[in-house]
C-alpha cells in the first residue's frame, strides 16, 4: 500500500467549490449594488399600462372627432351649395320683381269712393283718377 502525500494542493477544486464561490461573488455583487437598484421599474410598467390605454381612449376619441369634422365639412358644403342656389333664385325673384307691377285689390261693403296713390321706391306715383259710376247712382 502506498502512502498518501500529505502535501496539501490548493488548486484541486471540486465542483461544490466552484459553485459556491459563484454564489458568494453573487451575493456580494448583490448586497454592493442593491442600494442602487430602481424598484420604479417595476411601477413604470404599471405606468406604461396605464399610458397605453389613454393612447387608446385618446386615438378612439381621436377618431370620432374626424368622423364628426368630415361630416360637419360635407354639411358645411351642402349648406354652401344650398346658400348659393337660395342667392340665384333670390337675384332671379328680384329680377322678376323689377319687371312686375303692384298688383292691389281692395274691396268695400260701401259705395264710398276711395282715391289710392302708390309710390315705388324709385319715388314715381301711380294713381287712378277715373272715376265709375255705378249704376242707380248719379256720376260726381
Amino acid at each position: 500500500m502506498r502512502r498518501r502525500s500529505r502535501e496539501i494542493n490548493v488548486f484541486n477544486l471540486s465542483m461544490l467549490d466552484v459553485i459556491a464561490g459563484a454564489m458568494a461573488a453573487f451575493l456580494i455583487l448583490m448586497v454592493i449594488l442593491l442600494p442602487y437598484y430602481d424598484k420604479d421599474a417595476i411601477d413604470q410598467q404599471a405606468v406604461i399600462a396605464e399610458l397605453r390605454q389613454t393612447l387608446a381612449q385618446r386615438q378612439t376619441a381621436l377618431q370620432a372627432a374626424q368622423s364628426e369634422a368630415d361630416a360637419a365639412r360635407a354639411l358645411a358644403q351642402e349648406s354652401d351649395t344650398e346658400t348659393a342656389r337660395q342667392r340665384q333664385r333670390a337675384e332671379s325673384l328680384a329680377q322678376q320683381l323689377a319687371r312686375t307691377f303692384l298688383v292691389l285689390y281692395v274691396r268695400w261693403d260701401t259705395f264710398d269712393d276711395v282715391d289710392l296713390h302708390v309710390v315705388d321706391p324709385s319715388g314715381t306715383e301711380f294713381w287712378w283718377n277715373e272715376h265709375k259710376t255705378l249704376p242707380g247712382r248719379p256720376a260726381n
